[in-house]
């Protein structure tokens, strides 16, 4: 006989347990997206190349695209240029190397591109080359074309010349950005946000001081979009007036420190019309800017910079003793008042531009 507490406790029998598995519709499903995916990006692809390909195959103008090709399977559409140009007609002709735009299938209105260097645009009147370290850029389109651009350039090089070659000025900068987008607070505007480093003229040879800063623009009556043509974008602005207001801008060379607000606008001779308050601090160095803003008056930019702080108030900026002036412009010409301190250049007539 076995006591009780001494008798063995039954065992516990392990059942097996069932795997589980995915229903099969399931993974119909996975299939079935899966090959709609490829679908779309061969749709995508089959657009995008008939799209270049009328491009390129036209006549008017002539588009060019060496060693066309488009990729980027599965998840993105990416077309690359080893090099591209544009020939208008009439003498213009547009050049650029490496050129590769991709945009993601599942954000197609945001397009990222990067631009290798050099750039050349050639006109009968003038010349102009550009050269730079790295380039990106990205377009954002919306349902009406292109909502907004930004562009930023590292170590950009641009040297302009006249129709026979002759070299007319230059520019260096370590760095260039620029953003366009519409104006938040107004339909019909668009805002420009401008940034440069260590900017240097160099005009016939001279370099003049080198100036960095920032600025932000608002350019009115532009219809709040740059739409799918930007350069109609600026003739129909140019037409209702070239108005545009300077809401922000921080200059700075040597010591000295300048912000400038106030409505400008660009008149279709190239001149700038307006009244702008300066205000500045550093006085010492005011001719530096002057001459980095004006290299064609750097002779008299001593005399230039006494007369306008002579002409200004003080005020304080940043808790430091600063001055403010006030600049009225008509067709270029720069008053402190009545009294002409100097002549922005023209950029030249812009009648031609809006035919």
């Amino acid at each position: 006989m076995v006591a009780a507490e001494d008798a063995p406790l039954p065992t516990a029998v392990e059942v097996p347990r069932r795997r589980r598995r995915a229903p099969r519709w399931l993974f119909g499903i996975l299939i079935l997206v899966i090959l709609l995916w490829c679908a779309y990006w061969y749709a995508a692809y089959r657009v995008t190349d008939s799209v270049i390909g009328s491009a390129v195959d036209g006549r008017d103008p002539v588009v060019a695209c060496t060693e066309r090709a488009i990729g980027g399977f599965p998840f993105q559409l990416r077309l690359s240029c080893s090099a591209a140009s544009v020939n208008g007609g009439e003498g213009a002709a547009f050049s650029i190397g490496p050129l590769a735009v991709a945009a993601a299938l599942y954000n197609p209105t945001r397009i990222n591109a990067t631009i290798a260097a050099p750039l050349a645009l050639d006109t009968p009147t003038f010349q102009l080359d550009a050269t730079w370290d790295e380039a990106d850029s990205t377009v954002a389109v919306g349902f009406s074309g292109v909502s907004s651009v930004e562009a930023a350039f590292e170590d950009v090089s641009v040297a302009v010349a006249d129709g026979i070659g002759f070299p007319l000025w230059g520019v260096t900068a370590d760095r260039w950005t620029t953003r366009i987008e519409p104006a938040p607070e107004r339909d019909d505007a668009l805002r420009a946000w401008l940034s440069t480093e260590a900017l240097v003229v160099d005009l016939g040879g001279s370099l003049y001081p080198s100036l960095s800063g920032t600025a932000t623009l608002t350019l009115m009556d532009t219809g709040g979009t740059l739409n799918a043509d930007p350069a109609a974008t600026a003739r129909n602005w140019l037409r209702t007036g070239g108005s545009f207001h300077i809401d922000a801008s921080r200059l700075t060379s040597g010591t000295v420190v300048a912000e400038i607000t106030g409505p400008l606008v660009l008149e279709l001779d190239g001149t700038f019309s307006g009244e702008v308050t300066v205000r500045y601090r550093g006085e010492e160095d005011l001719p530096m800017l002057i001459s980095a803003l004006f290299p064609g008056y750097a002779n008299q930019a001593d005399i230039i910079a006494e007369a306008i702080v002579v002409l200004s108030k003080t005020i304080e900026m940043e808790g430091q003793p600063a001055y403010e002036a006030k600049l009225i412009l008509r067709h270029g010409a720069v008053n402190v008042g009545l009294i002409p301190i100097l002549t922005i250049p023209s950029l030249g007539s812009l009648e031609g531009f809006l035919e």
